[in-house]
């Protein structure tokens, strides 16, 4: 069950989503009539796997594929994610593949390699500019594409703290950018900024502003905005790393106050059947295909197995407009 931090006084503003405008486009092309993917219509089982750790060509013998996050532009779509070979050093890059459809996925090439283990690269456009913010051991790294999809700058850390923040996602919300990252995978911490090129984004007033829950602490895919209500996507990873996704509603936010509550239909991800994902699901990426399509979105799973080959794989679902 999921629990929320203490009540605050106020409500979180409405926000619309713009490529150029103020706010990050979480619910990419989407208008608020489309209902977001909260869990009620999703079927994991519908996943179709479309990338491998066999798929990836230059980075030696992979073992696996994770933390898929999507970009369209101009008919293209592009994928971002988790490069996995523990013989390498760093073991882990971002990788980039391409599809005319988002469907089938031709793997194109690693386009972010640091000296350390990076994954979980949420991209997204804002004014202009295209952003990444691939974490590293204690920092919250901002990325800038100098020639977008390959070729990525480090332009700052929004944090450099005592901790290890994993999986950050970032949004511009109620007038100001807001980092979400967790501590120990159990404790909500939140940062915030209204520049989003700055270094040293200030704490949320009440971090960790929920604390001992090991069930949707640590973020688990691309947040949403929509119709002025803002959510979350959590792991779940009180039994198994990787058990499940979990969506939350923000339903106060400001510097001093938050709190979220579950909604009715989570957890969206979670693992199914003896394929590919029988032993768990842990981001989820949805992107909005128009009024006569809805959702296309990019997820992961991980099958029970001795051998670490493959073990997490890049999937595809499809969800029905409402």
């Amino acid at each position: 069950m999921v629990k929320t931090a203490d009540s605050g006084t106020k409500t979180a503003a409405n926000a619309v989503s713009s490529y150029t405008g103020e706010t990050i486009p979480h619910l990419p092309h989407a208008s608020v009539t489309a209902a977001p993917p909260t869990g009620q219509r999703v079927q994991p089982s519908a996943a179709q796997p479309v990338l491998s750790g066999s798929d990836v060509t230059d980075y030696g013998d992979v073992e696996y594929v994770a933390d898929p996050f999507l970009f369209v532009e101009s008919g293209e779509w592009h994928m971002f994610f988790e490069i996995l070979n523990s013989d390498r050093e760093p073991d882990a890059p971002i990788g980039h593949a391409t599809s005319p459809d988002g469907l089938t996925w031709t793997y194109d090439q690693v386009v972010l390699e640091k000296q350390y283990h990076t994954s979980f690269p949420l991209v997204w456009k804002y004014k202009g500019s295209y952003y990444m913010c691939p974490p590293t051991g204690q920092k919250v790294e901002l990325y800038k594409a100098d020639r977008f999809p390959t070729d990525w700058t480090h332009i700052g850390n929004a944090i450099d703290v005592d901790y290890y923040p994993h999986d950050p996602t970032f949004i511009r919300y109620d007038g100001r950018w807001w980092l979400f990252t967790d501590r120990g995978n159990e404790q909500v911490m939140i940062y915030h900024s209204t520049d989003l090129e700055r270094e040293g984004w200030t704490p949320h007033e009440r971090n960790p502003v929920v604390t001992d829950r090991r069930d949707a602490a640590r973020q688990g895919g691309r947040p949403i905005v929509h119709d002025g209500r803002l959510f979350l996507y959590f792991q779940d990873l009180v039994e198994n790393y990787g058990d499940a996704v979990r969506c939350c509603e923000v339903t106060e936010l400001s510097p001093s106050t938050y709190t979220d509550r579950e909604v009715a239909g989570s957890p969206v991800l979670e693992e199914f059947g003896t394929g590919w994902a029988n032993n768990g699901m842990h981001t989820f990426d949805p992107w909005w295909r128009g009024p006569e399509k809805g959702w296309r979105c990019a997820v992961d799973g991980v099958r029970a197995q001795e051998s670490l080959d493959d073990q997490w794989t890049i999937g595809i679902i499809d969800l029905p407009p409402v």
